[in-house]
Formats: C-alpha cells, sequence, structure tokens
C-alpha cells in the first residue's frame, strides 16, 4: 500500500484507489494509504453523467457540484487523526469521522475533454456555502485540490493556499 507521503510532508497526499462503482449517475471509491503504521482512507463519491451517441458513451463529471467523502470505519477515524498530525489545525478535532459528513463543493479543473475511466480528474474541494454572517472563528475556510485516475488506481490530495487546509477536518470529523 501507498505511503501518504514521501520522506518528507510536502503538502501532497497520496492514495490507492480500489472498490470503484459506477451507476445511477454518480461514482464512488475508497482511497487508502499507509500513515504511522496504520491504513488511512475514506470513500469518495461524485456525479457522474453519462452520454450515449451511436457508438460511443462518454462519461463525466459536472462542472461544478457537490462531493460526499465517507466513513469506512477505523481507517476513516485515523484519516482524522493524520489530517490532525499534517494540517495543524488551531482547533483540537474529535479524532473520529462522522457517520453523516456535510458534502464538500468542488469545481473541476481539468481544461481540456477528458475520458473518464483513462485520464487523470483534476477537483478543486472547497466550502461554497455563504459564511458572511459567521464570525471569522466560525468560517470553515477550505480548498484543496483532489485528483484522482481510475486507470492507475492513484489519487492525491494537496494543500493549496497556506490556511485553506486543515478545515477539511472540521467538515469531516463527528
Amino acid at each position: 500500500m501507498t505511503d501518504l507521503f514521501f520522506d518528507n510532508y510536502s503538502g501532497e497526499m497520496f492514495f490507492d484507489i480500489d472498490d470503484i462503482e459506477q451507476g445511477d449517475g454518480k461514482c464512488s471509491f475508497t482511497f487508502k494509504a499507509e500513515y504511522d503504521g496504520k491504513t488511512v482512507g475514506a470513500r469518495f463519491e461524485i456525479p457522474l453523467t453519462v452520454k450515449r451517441s451511436l457508438f460511443k458513451t462518454i462519461k463525466y463529471v459536472p462542472p461544478r457540484g457537490q462531493a460526499k467523502i465517507t466513513s469506512i470505519g477505523e481507517e476513516s477515524d485515523n484519516l482524522i487523526c493524520a489530517f490532525e498530525a499534517l494540517l495543524k489545525p488551531s482547533y483540537k478535532s474529535s479524532r473520529r469521522f462522522s457517520e453523516t459528513p456535510d458534502a464538500v463543493d468542488y469545481a473541476i479543473l481539468n481544461r481540456e475533454v477528458y475520458e473518464f475511466d483513462s485520464d487523470k480528474i483534476y477537483l478543486k474541494l472547497y466550502n461554497g456555502e455563504d459564511q458572511s454572517d459567521f464570525d471569522e472563528d466560525e468560517k470553515i475556510n477550505l480548498e484543496m485540490q483532489f485528483t484522482f485516475n481510475l486507470a492507475t488506481k492513484r489519487a492525491s490530495l494537496s494543500e493549496t493556499r497556506d490556511g485553506y487546509s486543515a478545515d477539511i477536518i472540521a467538515v469531516l470529523m463527528k
């Protein structure tokens, strides 16, 4: 199994993908890695549109929408602990993954036409909720890049802006 990061943590985490399921307007898969001697991971689900035209089937992710990251048990609790150790939030986590985490907004970053089953898909994960009524310390500041390739069965999660990564823990924890 893939190590969560190589030698020194540089803002990017790497995962293996398995248990891929497509149908009913969505694609889901499990992503896992090793961190500190433990398996960490979760289940990722994203909307999927399938169009058929004569002899060709085209699959694509809508340009914007909401993805779900859900628990797969102990590995997901371990993921929260790994995120806490690496992303160093200003708050203490529960060290437990929520049974009903909030959906995460996404935007497709691929600039060209892509083959869903064979090309790398680039997503920006963010919190698109209107937070104008919240105090600054209550806001969920999330912006990370999530990439996956179903053909190579690899995924990565990258920090993109300082101060906008640790809140993924707040979105996913119990």
